[in-house]
């Protein structure tokens, strides 16, 4: 076994949707008795990941699917193989547990990084393992070097003196130049210019239905001779960096996105000066995106500043869908109650059929999260606890589920190692009843013909309301200060938000899988899973907004804690009490 057991910890970053793809790993070495540190919500490598990672004397990269189609990466991973530090790359999809274990963990000293599905958090790492190997090889040719390094210095300091005296006096001739980003310098002068930036560039799900969508507009505007640039990028990384680049530099996009979940103290100090909210746009021009939900205004208001930066464009929300067609077959009703839960469970097995397709032990997120709302209803669900003492006795009985449904027979035999494909494929070929899932699901399920969604049964004592829905906005447009106080621009920003929001063109724009944030209006084509949804958050209004889920709000460690021990508690290993003390 590796000498640093028990000595040196290992150092574990990953994300929520990596997480089914982690677990088995991390049970193993919790069996084996390494101590681990968790870094749960990184969305990119930062100089804290640096300075843990540079002290170790090794690396492991799991990387997923999507990094093997960017030839970047593979070049900086075999590039990476090649250094004298110990690396390590594993594909998560393919990898095993004992190859791993025999590649790594038992072969000495090293380092775990799960990465992030971000490409961009894998440029950053992986070019930390190239400039750290290229410093320490740099810093051994340096220890044999030092004569020859003071000789060129004592030549650069004569270099520097003879330059300086050949151009004394050709300051005044230096020409300064700027260079400004390509995605918003217009090639067209004379003409008005609105400077857009979204995060609906290819790749995103929303991205064609965007594209068409400013044609559009274009074609609304043909008098103005304007002149759209835009700069589009589907990686949540690479956009933030450039939209908040470009407001410290005070050089922003005239109308822009914003993602709501991703603002810390800084970026929401940045927003405040340089955008104007929602609300005092609306006192003006009150017909400004007028059809927008309320309750989606509510879930997209900053709490610590009480703004609403942005006009929530789309969304998400957590339910249970159901395959009704097995459901006529067994003459079950829907599971609109905790009851009809049970009566759907306890049918559905005999016939050959899981109930739920659901992951206990590598995936149980949405499910945890689920069944802590049933019990707990909307005021403690949204507790954000930082001791034990703080988290209240109804997540105890939401917890407590997980071992009813267990023994009830309501997840696939194999629910213990399950990826999150495997139920996907389950539900989809009709070998699962139900699956808890969220709105990205829908364009899955628009395949299957007969599928409906509802929001998840409250428990017999849980305080949950019926139209309850975990959910949230996630991203919205926003006008910058500068461009309101341009009367011309003023006017397109405004419009061109009125035109994303239109019924049809929202309606166009969330078919992909998510939750609108206004009415739509659909055609005779639009799948029937997409109306069922656009129901779903209609009459979610009447519980006033979506309740945001726990990953958005409670500490990294402590979440994954949660999430670790549902199996454990499924099994009956743990008790909720237990799991819930593990968490501080």
């Amino acid at each position: 076994m590796p000498s640093f057991r028990n000595k040196k910890y290992l150092y574990i970053s990953f994300s929520i949707s990596d997480y089914q793809y982690v677990y088995p790993y991390i049970r193993m070495l919790e069996n084996a008795g390494y101590n681990l540190k968790f870094d749960y919500s990184s969305r990119s490598w930062s100089n804290a990941n640096a300075k843990q990672i540079s002290s170790s004397k090794g690396f492991i990269v799991f990387f997923s699917q999507s990094c093997l189609n960017n030839p970047k990466i593979t070049s900086e991973i075999n590039y990476a193989s090649t250094c004298d530090i110990p690396f390590v790359s594993v594909h998560l999809e393919m990898v095993s547990l004992t190859d791993v274990k025999r590649r790594v963990f038992d072969s000495g000293e090293a380092i775990l990084a799960f990465t992030m599905p971000q490409e961009s958090a894998y440029l950053e790492l992986l070019s930390f393992l190239r400039l750290e190997t290229e410093r320490r090889h740099s810093f051994s040719r340096r220890l044999g070097s030092i004569a020859a390094i003071a000789s060129a210095g004592l030549f650069v300091i004569g270099c520097i003196v003879a330059l300086g005296i050949l151009f004394k006096d050709a300051g005044t001739n230096v020409e300064r130049l700027t260079v400004s980003s390509p995605a918003i310098v217009s090639p067209h002068e004379n003409k008005l210019e609105l400077r857009i930036a979204s995060a609906f560039g290819p790749g995103d799900s929303s991205s064609s239905a965007y594209a068409e969508i400013v044609e559009k507009f274009l074609q609304k505007h043909p008098h103005a001779g304007l002149d759209v640039n835009s700069y589009d990028n589907a990686d949540y990384n690479a956009y933030n960096s450039y939209l908040f680049q470009a407001l410290n530099n005070k050089d922003s996009p005239d109308v822009f996105t914003v993602y709501y979940d991703s603002l810390d103290s800084r970026s929401v100090e940045q927003l405040n000066s340089a955008i104007i909210d929602v609300e005092q746009i609306r006192s003006e021009y009150s017909e400004f995106a007028k059809g927008v939900y309320p309750f989606a205004l509510e879930s997209s208001r900053d709490t610590r500043s009480n703004r609403v930066y942005a006009v929530p464009i789309r969304g998400y929300w957590i339910g249970l869908y159901c395959n009704t067609n097995l459901f006529l077959a067994e003459n079950v009703p829907l599971p609109t109650d905790w009851q009809k839960l049970n009566q759907a469970i306890a049918s559905f097995p005999e016939n050959g059929v899981a109930p739920i397709a659901a992951s206990v032990g590598r995936a149980p997120n949405y499910l945890v999260e689920s069944l802590i709302l049933a019990e707990a209803g909307r005021k403690d669900f949204e507790t954000t606890p930082k001791t034990k003492a703080d988290i209240p006795i109804s997540w105890t009985g939401g917890l407590s589920m997980l071992k009813t449904l267990m023994n009830a027979g309501a997840f696939p035999q194999s629910t213990m190692m399950d990826l999150d494909s495997d139920l996907s494929n389950m539900f989809l070929r009709n070998k699962a009843a139900m699956k808890i899932d969220g709105s990205w699901f829908c364009a899955s399920a628009s395949s299957v013909q007969d599928v409906a969604v509802t929001p998840f049964p409250a428990t017999p004592t849980g305080q949950k309301s019926p139209n309850e829905l975990i959910g949230g906005y996630s991203i919205g447009w926003a006008i910058s200060k500068s461009a309101w106080e341009n009367p011309e621009k003023r006017e397109l920003c405004i419009d061109f938000i009125n035109t994303m929001m239109s019924p049809k063109n929202l309606a166009e724009f969330c078919t992909a899988g998510s939750a609108p944030s206004a009415p739509v209006e659909f055609t005779v084509t639009t799948p029937k899973i997409f109306k069922e949804s656009s129901k779903l958050i209609e009459n979610a209004q009447s519980s006033g907004r979506f309740v945001r889920p726990l990953y958005v709000r409670l500490n990294e460690q402590s979440l994954l804690k949660l999430y670790a021990g549902a199996g454990d508690i499924a099994t009956g290993r743990k008790n909720p009490d237990t799991v819930l003390g593990e968490m501080f």
